[in-house]
C-alpha cells in the first residue's frame, strides 16, 4: 500500500479530532488552561531576568545585612524615648529572632534609680519603621531574668511611649528593692499585668492600670521608717490599682499572711524622692484564726476597733512614705 494514502488519513483524522475536541467556552477546564498558558508565556519571557535578579538581591541581602549597626540603632533610639540607659556584653540581629542581647543591665530615671539585670533579652524591633525613620516602633521584647520572665510592647504616642507588660513567676526576694525594703528581705513569687502610657521621664504624665499577685511570699522581721515590721512565714497578696496625674491609686490592696487578713485602699501622692510621696490610705484588718503569731495580735491590738464590725480593726495611714501617721 502506498504511504501517501495512508497519511492522507491520519491528517484528516487529527483534523476531524481537533474540530471535535472541547475548544468551546462550555469548558471551564480548558478556559483556565488557556488563560494560564496565555498569561505564563510572555510573564516568564518578559520577566524571567527580573525575578532572577530580585532574587539574588533578596538573599545577598539576608547573607550580608548589616546586623551590628541595625542593634546599635535600636539601643540609641529607645533610651531616648523610654528613659534608659542599656549595656549588654554580647548582642546579635537575626531575621528569626529579632535582636538578642547578653546580660544586659538597664538604668535610668524611668526605674526610679534602680538597675535591672537580664541574663537574655530579645527585642523584636520595626523594621521598616527603624530603617526609614530612624524609630523601632513598635517594638516587641521578652527577656530572662530574676527567676521568671518578662515581656511587653511598646509604641509611640505624641510626647511619650506606651507600653504593655506582663511579669511573669518574678522571684521577688532577687529584685532590687530599694530602701529600707532591701533584695533578699521579700520572697515569693510575682505576676503583673499592665498598661501605661506617658513620658517615663516625667512622673505626672504617666497614666494607666495594672494588677499583681503574689505567691509563696514571706517577709524578714525589722523595721520601715521606724514602724516595726514582724517576720510573716505564710503570704498571699492581691493588686488592683491605677496611676494617673502623680496620684497611684489602689483599688484593691488585698493580703493574707499568717492567720491575718489585711485590706488597704485609697491613694498615694508620688512625689520624688519617693520617699516624700503622701499617704491617704484606709486600712482594714481582722484575725482569721483564734491564735495569730504573737507579734501579728500585738499590731491588732495596737489598731482601732471598729465600731460597726466586731473583730476587725481600721486605720487611717496620713503622712508620707518616709515618715507615715497610723491613727
Amino acid at each position: 500500500m502506498s504511504p501517501l494514502p495512508l497519511l492522507q488519513s491520519t491528517l484528516g483524522s487529527l483534523r476531524s479530532w481537533r474540530l471535535s475536541r472541547p475548544t468551546s467556552p462550555e469548558s471551564p477546564s480548558w478556559r483556565r488552561l488557556g488563560h494560564l498558558g496565555a498569561l505564563l508565556l510572555p510573564w516568564s519571557t518578559r520577566t524571567g531576568w527580573l525575578v532572577y535578579t530580585l532574587v539574588c538581591f533578596a538573599v545577598s541581602l539576608v547573607l550580608t545585612f548589616p546586623t551590628n549597626v541595625l542593634l546599635q540603632r535600636v539601643i540609641a533610639s529607645v533610651p531616648r524615648d523610654v528613659g534608659v540607659r542599656a549595656r549588654y556584653t554580647e548582642g546579635n540581629c537575626t531575621w528569626s529572632e529579632g535582636c538578642v542581647l547578653h546580660d544586659l543591665v538597664l538604668e535610668g530615671s524611668a526605674l526610679a534609680g534602680s538597675t535591672m539585670q537580664f541574663s537574655r533579652f530579645t527585642v523584636d524591633p520595626s523594621l521598616w519603621s527603624l530603617l526609614l525613620r530612624g524609630q523601632p516602633w513598635p517594638l516587641i521584647f521578652s527577656a530572662d531574668g530574676y527567676g521568671g520572665t518578662v515581656a511587653g510592647t511598646v509604641r509611640q504616642l505624641i510626647g511619650g511611649v506606651s507600653a504593655q507588660l506582663s511579669l511573669r513567676h518574678l522571684t521577688l526576694d532577687q529584685l532590687p528593692f530599694p530602701a529600707p525594703w532591701g533584695q533578699g528581705r521579700v520572697a515569693g513569687k510575682v505576676l503583673v499585668d499592665g498598661e501605661f502610657s506617658g513620658n517615663p521621664a516625667d512622673l505626672y504624665s504617666l497614666q494607666g492600670t495594672f494588677t499583681a499577685i503574689v505567691t509563696d511570699g514571706a517577709l524578714q522581721a525589722g523595721a520601715v521608717n521606724g514602724v516595726p515590721v514582724p517576720a510573716l512565714q505564710t503570704v498571699q497578696a492581691s493588686l488592683r490599682a491605677s496611676l494617673a496625674s502623680g496620684r497611684l491609686e489602689i483599688t484593691e490592696l488585698r493580703l493574707n499572711a499568717d492567720g491575718v487578713e489585711v485590706l488597704l485602699q485609697g491613694g498615694i501622692a508620688l512625689r520624688t524622692p519617693m520617699v516624700r510621696s503622701g499617704l491617704d490610705l484606709q486600712l482594714t484588718a481582722r484575725s482569721t484564726t483564734d491564735s495569730p503569731p504573737p507579734a501579728l495580735r500585738t499590731l491588732l491590738a495596737l489598731l482601732p476597733a471598729s465600731q460597726t464590725a466586731p473583730g476587725e480593726r481600721r486605720a487611717s495611714i496620713t503622712g508620707s512614705l518616709g515618715v507615715p501617721v497610723v491613727r
